[in-house]
């Protein structure tokens, strides 16, 4: 499986930039398993808390959102303007493996391109 640059080999649960490997938690590959499972559609905070941790961790979504922020850093190219893990206000986190040549703005929404900027 390829999102943007890195490749992701989910039997042996490795994932490599180019020909570096990135090391990914448990917690993270079932996150990604998550939302690859649901590849373009927001998934609520609660639905993921309850699928990765259990339903005791449903209201925690500081929780949730501390562990997209560790994903973004290794999945994203620039994690502070994600383009495949986005943040959808308010109904959660969805996968997007083929973003649209927009760039993303903070917290996942999109950002105006260069030339569509105000001058």
């Amino acid at each position: 499986m390829q999102i943007g640059v890195l490749n992701l080999n989910f039997s042996e649960r490795t994932a490599h930039r180019g020909s570096k490997p990135v090391p990914l938690t448990a917690i993270e590959w079932e996150l990604l398993e998550l939302l690859l499972q649901n590849v373009g559609r927001p998934l609520p905070a609660q639905y993921m808390l309850s699928e990765v941790w259990g339903s005791a961790f449903r209201e925690d979504d500081a929780y949730l959102a501390t562990w997209i922020w560790r994903l973004r850093q290794k999945i994203e190219p620039d994690p502070r303007w994600p383009v495949f893990l986005k943040t959808v206000v308010p109904l959660g986190y969805l996968l997007d493996v083929e973003p649209s040549g927009a760039q993303a703005g903070p917290r996942g929404t999109a950002r105006p391109h260069a030339e569509d900027a105000p001058e």
